[in-house]
């Protein structure tokens, strides 16, 4: 069997003797020891992570990390590992973003296409160049955005420039369960709907299963789920006018204000 990188991989484990995580972890190295040999001794074993990993500084790393540990073991897309899911018939973001029928005019003016390709293929770019390209108008300036469940000034990378850019676009719009520091330089709030309030489908990413979810509240007049509201601004033609439901405006329509309720 042949592994790549296997002998610089041996190399920097040789940086991290037991004693030295053990202080960094503040995890017992015996304990430390027995589980790595626990989980290299049995098989099949299967490595599971979510929140409490991908919610660090170390995210990336430590999931670069756990899915070698898989594949050296011999885990990876193995039965009772950690299997590769087919993906079930539900439509892809790239489908649902239909940035495939754009012309190849049109095309070439997406922000960061030749730059971040990857991203660019499905549909995705980083929001660094948003930002840019608000501040400096540069290739193009971006005059509105729809914001979706994100809290970019608290979760970006250089809050200030964030913070800039969202405060000289010239219209954007919320949509999050919360008035967050980012709603709160929202022209428009859409309050959100959780899972919980309602019915709708979904296939999750981990397992890659399709699943129906009935609600279990149900919610105020206004609640929808980001989606909804999309899918009727896209039906009126992004008229917010047009949409017969009830709204908050945000401080920076109210001239620093409380939030005030006014039917649209």
């Amino acid at each position: 069997n042949y592994i790549n990188g296997w002998e610089a991989f041996k190399e920097r484990v040789r940086d991290y003797p037991l004693e030295k995580v053990q202080e960094i972890t503040w995890v017992d190295k015996d304990l430390i020891r027995k589980a790595a040999r626990m989980y290299a001794k049995t098989k099949p074993a299967c490595i599971h992570w979510g929140v409490p990993t991908e919610q660090t500084n170390n995210c990336a790393d430590c999931t670069r990390t756990l899915t070698g540990l898989m594949a050296v073991t011999g885990n990876l897309d193995s039965p009772g590992g950690n299997v590769l899911y087919v993906n079930p018939p539900t439509r892809t973001v790239a489908e649902f973003s239909r940035h495939k029928d754009l012309s190849i005019e049109q095309r070439a003016k997406r922000l960061g296409g030749d730059q971040y390709k990857l991203g660019a293929r499905v549909a995705f770019i980083t929001p660094k160049v948003a930002w840019e390209a608000i501040l400096t108008e540069k290739p193009y300036p971006l005059k509105a955005g729809l914001l979706c469940g994100t809290n970019p000034i608290m979760t970006r990378a250089n809050a200030k420039e964030v913070y800039r850019a969202l405060e000289k676009i010239e219209f954007l719009t919320v949509i999050d369960f919360f008035m967050t520091p980012t709603a709160d330089l929202a022209d428009i709030f859409l309050p959100a709907g959780t899972w919980l309030e309602q019915d709708h489908g979904s296939a999750t990413g981990l397992f890659w299963h399709a699943k129906n979810v009935s609600k279990s509240v149900r919610p105020g007049r206004i609640i929808k789920f980001f989606w909804s509201w999309a899918k009727e601004w896209g039906r009126t033609g992004g008229r917010l006018s047009r949409i017969p439901s009830t709204i908050y405006s945000s401080p920076r329509v109210s001239a620093g204000k409380n939030l005030r309720r006014s039917d649209t």
